[in-house]
């Protein structure tokens, strides 16, 4: 589908300078009681929606990554003439129980996700461009569209929000009631129309992010200035921390291991300048986290001006289907440690390599684990998904396959990456036998062998 198709006469909007994340607020009048009400929306990278103070949903982390559009500036360090195709998703979401009668407020939390990603420099640029915007919202017999007269926007407290680089949040003198009829965004500014991006538009069938599960944090030490902390297995998710006293800065760090010292170990994400780190600027709201950032860890430390309240694990919306317990504790081990490590890799509708340092769709990595995955999850929605991403990264005259999917640098070769235009589909139909599927699929697959028997020799 196209824009229109989606969207109508919605307007994609921008805030007027190049900001990590962005809160959007709009006022809404309403004529009468309201009987029905859904909302098609879309935030670049991702984004998070409330209607009258009230948080609308538990998806984390959406829409799901893609190949968005195209990305003329990319300047790699390694030539690329490989022609991509592209798609966007967009989320609906029956909002009839948040409205009502009179004045509502829609406001919209953005941020960059993958798509306004300018600090990772992988080979080259992988930004898309400024975060943005877009609705259309039906009520009964009345629609109301995303455009620039209608909608405000402010920087909030995101002082900085980086997915690789962790976030600062600054709260201090913020309006927490900035998505109700009392509250407001004071220095809100008028956004502007940018033109729609030119891509395939899709409504998301395949799982969003959740919290997935609860976790209590341990002490490990106090070292008194911060303390650090453990729970109970390795995760990707975040701590959610308490802090009642206003215009405190608590510092959050994760980690997968610790240091003979017991002070964190960051050597997983490379002892480098990505660090697993959350700032926080308190105004005595006393429950924080982070908004647009995932974390890999087991342990974290925590400046002892704030107390950990709880850990959330979360991860795409996949059900276990399986179980496995045998005499030997080995196995069991290897099988729940598989799990684990697993569903801390699905994010965001693609399979990575590692949930803290590069979080890339490797075609190697993918397609390796991919029938285990279809074994022992419900994973079809997930893996069809990922599949669409790794067409769109296939150059359409070559049949050349990249080695990330969606494209986000990162090494890789041959059939070892590219392989998976092979290994995926054929996988989807072993487990589910959808002959069509496979035939709509199979010039692709046939494509890249070509491609590979081209770059051969003997």
């Amino acid at each position: 589908m196209n824009h229109r198709e989606i969207f109508s006469d919605a307007r994609w909007l921008s805030p007027r300078q190049s900001l990590d994340a962005a809160l959007f607020r709009s006022e809404i009048e309403i004529n009468r009681t309201v009987q029905k009400a859904e909302i098609t929306i879309c935030g670049l990278g991702w984004f998070i929606l409330y209607i009258n103070g009230r948080r609308v949903g538990s998806d984390e982390f959406a829409p799901a990554y893609t190949d968005y559009h195209d990305r003329p500036d990319m300047n790699l360090s390694y030539p690329l003439n490989d022609d991509f195709s592209h798609r966007i998703y967009a989320l609906k979401y029956d909002v009839a129980e948040y409205l009502h009668e009179g004045k509502n407020v829609l406001g919209v939390a953005v941020g960059g996700g993958y798509y306004h990603q300018t600090l990772r420099k992988a080979e080259g640029n992988m930004n898309y461009g400024n975060i943005k915007l877009c609705y259309k919202l039906d009520v009964d017999s009345e629609v109301f569209y995303s455009n620039r007269k209608d909608v405000r926007y402010s920087q909030g407290y995101f002082e900085k929000s980086n997915l690789f680089y962790g976030e600062t949040l600054d709260f201090r003198g913020f309006d927490r009631k900035w998505s109700t009829v009392d509250g407001n965004l004071s220095d809100g500014e008028e956004p502007f129309e940018t033109a729609p991006p030119k891509t395939e538009y899709y409504i998301q069938d395949c799982p969003t992010d959740k919290v997935a599960e609860v976790l209590a944090p341990e002490l490990v030490k106090n070292f008194g200035d911060f303390s650090v902390y453990r729970i109970a297995k390795n995760i990707s998710g975040y701590p959610v921390i308490r802090c009642g006293n206003e215009g405190e800065t608590v510092v959050i760090e994760c980690a997968e291991d610790l240091n003979d010292d017991l002070t964190l170990n960051n050597r997983s994400v490379g002892f480098n300048v990505q660090r697993q780190m959350e700032i926080i600027k308190t105004d005595g709201g006393e429950i924080f986290h982070p908004v647009f950032c995932w974390f890999g860890f087991r342990y974290f430390s925590l400046t002892n001006n704030a107390e950990p309240v709880e850990v959330r694990v979360i991860h795409s919306d996949v059900e276990v289907t399986s179980d496995f317990c045998c005499s030997d504790e080995t196995l069991n081990w290897y099988y729940k440690a598989f799990v684990n490590t697993q569903l801390s890799n699905m994010h965001s509708g693609v399979p990575s390599d590692c949930p803290h340092r590069e979080r890339l769709g490797y075609t190697g990595d993918g397609q390796l684990t991919c029938n285990a995955v279809l074994t022992e999850f419900d994973a079809e929605k997930f893996y069809r998904k990922w599949l669409l991403d790794i067409l769109d990264c296939q150059d359409k005259n070559t049949g050349h396959v990249q080695h990330t999917a969606p494209f986000a640098g990162g090494g890789g070769g041959p059939a070892g990456w590219g392989g998976a235009i092979i290994n995926v589909p054929y996988r989807l139909f072993r487990h589910f036998g959808k002959r069509d599927e496979l035939e709509k699929v199979f010039p692709a697959m046939e494509k890249f062998v070509k491609y590979m028997e081209s770059r051969c020799e003997n």
